[in-house]
This record gives structure tokens, sequence and C-alpha cells, in this order.
């Protein structure tokens, strides 16, 4: 009965029933721990209740508490925006696995608030705060630590986790070593390494890849655009284009050496390589290769706010903006 309600009610009675249903569930669960409250802000979206063993599919708006051993699942189109009492709000994003380990009451107006993600979202604390946060973000290579500050997580991108900051200071434990990142600073974590650069915003993971991975390269065309796709072939949608003469950070080459995979913007796509001049000899990828760069379709104001630091504007990524709503 209530997967049916959740599915097919309109909005405004969904938002009613799934907040007085799941506070009621999730209460129970958390009687000593503290419950998140969560929004839909774009649906693609499953809640599982650890406390009921049950998972529901939650439409645009539903709203809904979070304690320890829930868990949230976002398809490609789906977002959460999370928050904990004033003191921290987390954004979701796409693709994205987030499971609350714990939620306690650390020590007298202190709370120790653990979560295991495998995708990406946006931390940031409140300056206004009155409660203190310890956040722990457990990610597939590492363990971040923050309790001031905003700053972006990719965990399992490109087979490694990146974190980047905008504004505070947090720790990074990985491979034996403990990292103090602090703004502008980006880390990236594999199975091996560990690297951690300075960049400029926006601060976004992919762009960190680019730094460490990438091979220098130029566009060298007998037109004035270069026309990037999201795929091997000319049947794959053109998804940006560079001016002749740009400078190109290259990912990779087909087998066939007819394409490379470049990053551009908050993602990867490919170009001829008969238009590029490098000498690098990069990584080798099939001959037919998709990407499947993030996109958000109907941002709302609050979310522009916590991303642009990480995505930039919506005129300076095409690519992550797809439709974007005017910020109210």
């Amino acid at each position: 009965m209530l997967n049916s309600l959740l599915r097919r009610q309109p909005t405004s009675i969904l938002s009613i029933g799934v907040l007085l249903f799941l506070f009621h569930v999730s209460s129970t669960a958390s009687a000593d721990g503290v419950a998140l409250s969560g929004r839909v802000v774009n649906p693609d979206v499953v809640y599982s209740i650890a406390s009921a063993e049950r998972s529901f599919t939650l439409l645009e708006d539903a709203v809904f508490a979070l304690a320890a051993g829930d868990t949230l699942t976002t398809g490609r189109g789906g977002r959460v925006y999370v928050r904990l009492e004033d003191a921290l709000e987390i954004l979701v994003l796409p693709n994205t696995h987030i499971e609350i380990v714990a939620s306690e009451v650390a020590e007298p107006e202190s709370i120790r608030l653990l979560v295991r993600i495998d995708g990406s979202a946006i931390a940031r604390f409140s300056d206004l705060r009155q409660t203190q946060v310890v956040l722990e973000i457990e990610a597939d290579h590492s363990t971040i630590r923050a309790d001031e500050g905003w700053f972006a997580v990719w965990s399992n991108l490109e087979n490694g986790d990146v974190v980047t900051v905008a504004q505070g200071n947090l720790r990074v434990e990985a491979l034996g070593r403990t990292e103090v990142i602090s703004p502008e600073d980006a880390i990236r974590v594999d199975r091996s390494s560990l690297n951690v650069i300075q960049v400029q915003p926006p601060y976004n993971g992919a762009r960190v890849i680019g730094i460490i991975d990438g091979c220098d390269g130029r566009v060298q065309s007998l037109l004035p655009l270069l026309n990037i796709r999201a795929g091997t072939t000319l049947g794959y949608a053109e998804i940006g284009f560079l001016d002749n003469g740009a400078q190109i950070r290259i990912m990779g080459r087909t087998t066939d050496g007819n394409w490379y995979r470049i990053q551009r913007f908050s993602g990867f796509g490919w170009v001829l390589s008969s238009a590029v001049q490098t000498d690098c000899v990069p990584p080798e990828y099939p001959n037919l290769y998709g990407e499947n760069n993030r996109e958000l379709f109907n941002v709302e104001g609050i979310e522009l706010v916590l991303l642009t630091p990480f995505y930039g504007s919506f005129e300076s990524d095409p690519w992550f903006y797809r439709w974007l709503e005017p910020p109210t």
C-alpha cells in the first residue's frame, strides 16, 4: 500500500504522507541517535529503512528522515538534499549510494555522523551552527574527516577517490597516510597512489584527474572548431567543441588510434585524433567506447549555491547543467 502511495500520489499528498510515516519509522530506529532530514530534489531515488527492512521509491519533494542503517540510492537523474539540524547540509548527486553508518550524540552539543558513500556528494557546514558536528565519510579508497568547511567527494571516479575543498580544512586518510586538505587543494587516491595538488575553481573531480593523469595536446584542425563527442563514432552526440589551437588534456586513445579521449568541463569526451597535435602516448581504450558523464536536470537555486564552486556556472559547464530553473 505504501509503495503504491509513494509512486502514484501527487507531490503535495506524497510529501505529507512520507513525512509522517518515515519520521515515525526512523525515529524508532534512532532512539539513541540523531536523525537527518532529507528532501528529494529530483526523482529517481530509492530509500531503504533499516528498521522496516523495506525500500521505497520516492517522488520529487518527498520529505523523510535518515537514521543509522538507512540508505539512499540515486539513479541517473536522482538528487537528494540532506540536512543535519542547523549545522550541516549535503547534496547527494546522481548515481550515488549512501549509507548512514552512525549518527549519534558524542558529547553534549556534539554529534558524530559517519557516512559510507559510493558516488559523489557536496557537504557544507553552516557558519552559524549551534551544534558541533564531526562528519566522517568512508569512500572507496579513503576516509574523510571534517568539522568545518565546504567540500566535494567523488568516490570511485575513474577507479579512485577525489576530494576538493572550497572552504575550511579537512583530513583525508588513505594508504597509511593522513593529509590535511585546505581551500584550493585536491587529493586523488587509488589503490596504489595518493596525489595532492592545487587547483583553481571550479574544483571538479574530473579536472583533478585530467591534471594528474592527462598529457598535453593542442587542437590543430582544418576547421575553426573541433567537435567533442560522447563516444568514439560520429553517431555519438556532440557535447561541445574546441577552438582551433586550444590546449587540451589527453586521457586516452582508441586502439585504432582514430580518437583521443580528453578531459573537458566536468567530464570526458572524444575528438578525432587527426585534428590533435601531441607527443604523448596515452592509455588505450576499445575502438567503440561511450562516456557516462553526470548531468543535472531541473536544478534548484539551493543546489546551484552548493554546486557552483565545484561545477561552475550554467554557462561554463553545459555538459553538467542540462536544464536550469531560475534560482528563487
